[in-house]
């Protein structure tokens, strides 16, 4: 649970500096006027080397049981000897690089050298984590360069919509913002699904059967809170847009933030599938008695192979209501309700297409 937290914080302190990265090297007349304290983006690169240390110290933890030497040996073991610990003193060292340039430039924080150079170094930081990832491990190099541009497209995204809903000073210029932020986001998404997609050819040996596993109802979660993002994003995008052109004095900023939260959730569930074995042979993990705990008790049959989907009454009524509450997260922009109520039906929606899903399993 610790090493899925503090994953789940790392994702979030990449998001934060390759966001505040991207909208320093955007004209001011293109973006609301952010106010993120200097403070803030050096403790997020602060804690990047801390945070992913966790999982090598779980890694020390877990070898030190079979070696007769004292942890701070079997850590040294760790960083010295295996390539997630070779892949965490590259990541320290470009962050310790990305510090000292901060403080440099700190009384010229604003100038694009700062922000040209955070990016290639956040990109760096990134790269690090990805040659040691499941698709690395599993798919050697085509799995690592997925993995990386799935990891880049998402921090991009998510951290300019991070960094702007909740650093943001007034409400200048969304019209012009949202004018390239549209495209921008749309093309992290394509890229992100398309890594995706690829990573889940080596991940993945079955995406139903992988449901009796905890990474795979993990995906499915993943995959399901990303259909109401969608419906967010269409919102802040394009009927927002709209808006904003209607009314000069409409501010966005908390259907921005309501957004942000379900991509928090996502990144809680993404954090949580890092510590999950992949469903890369699935009926030897069931033999192992792996299965997942979800799958058991929503799930009509057994956890097997060779599960299909079948619609019956009741998954099909569940799929329905499902669409029904993603079209009130529409509903509730055009009645100008609050964004909030939104993400409650967001959460109803992703539910009842899980249970529409799990009542449709057969054998």
């Amino acid at each position: 649970m610790i090493v899925s937290i503090s994953n789940g914080l790392l994702y979030i302190c990449f998001a934060i500096l390759m966001g505040r990265c991207l909208l320093g090297i955007i004209p001011k007349d293109k973006k609301t006027s952010v106010a993120m304290p200097k403070k803030t983006l050096a403790m997020a690169i602060i804690l990047i080397p801390s945070l992913s240390f966790i999982s090598l110290l779980d890694l020390a933890f877990a070898l030190n049981h079979y070696r007769e030497e004292s942890i701070v040996a079997s850590i040294g073991y760790v960083v010295n000897n295996i390539a997630p610990g070779h892949a965490w003193l590259a990541l320290s060292l470009l962050a310790l690089l990305f510090l000292i340039l901060l403080f440099v430039l700190r009384r010229n924080a604003t100038i694009p050298i700062l922000y040209t150079l955070g990016i290639f170094l956040t990109f760096g930081m990134l790269f690090t984590q990805a040659t040691v990832g499941h698709s690395a491990s599993m798919g050697s190099y085509p799995g690592a360069a997925a993995h990386l541009f799935h990891y880049t497209a998402v921090t991009a995204w998510i951290g300019v919509l991070l960094i702007t809903s909740w650093f943001s000073k007034n409400d200048d210029n969304w019209q012009k913002f949202i004018s390239w932020f549209t495209p921008f986001a749309i093309g992290c998404i394509a890229i992100l699904a398309l890594s995706g997609m690829f990573m889940n050819y080596f991940l993945n040996e079955s995406i139903v059967d992988s449901w009796t596993l905890p990474y795979g109802q993990a995906l499915l979660w993943k995959f399901l809170l990303f259909i109401p993002i969608l419906f967010f994003a269409f919102i802040n995008s394009v009927l927002i847009r709209k808006r904003v052109k209607q009314d000069a004095q409409y501010s966005p900023i908390n259907w921005w933030r309501a957004e942000s939260v379900i991509i928090l959730t996502v990144i809680s569930v993404t954090a949580i599938m890092t510590e999950q074995e992949p469903p890369h042979n699935i009926e030897q993990t069931l033999q192992a008695g792996e299965s997942s705990i979800l799958f058991q008790t929503f799930a009509s049959v057994p956890a097997t192979t060779d599960l299909i989907i079948e619609l019956n009454g009741l998954s099909v009524l569940f799929l329905l209501v499902g669409l029904l509450f993603l079209g009130c997260i529409l509903y509730t922009f055009v009645q100008k309700t609050s964004p909030y109520l939104a993400l409650v039906m967001a959460g109803l929606a992703a539910i009842s297409l899980y249970f529409g899903l799990m009542n449709a399993i057969s054998i």
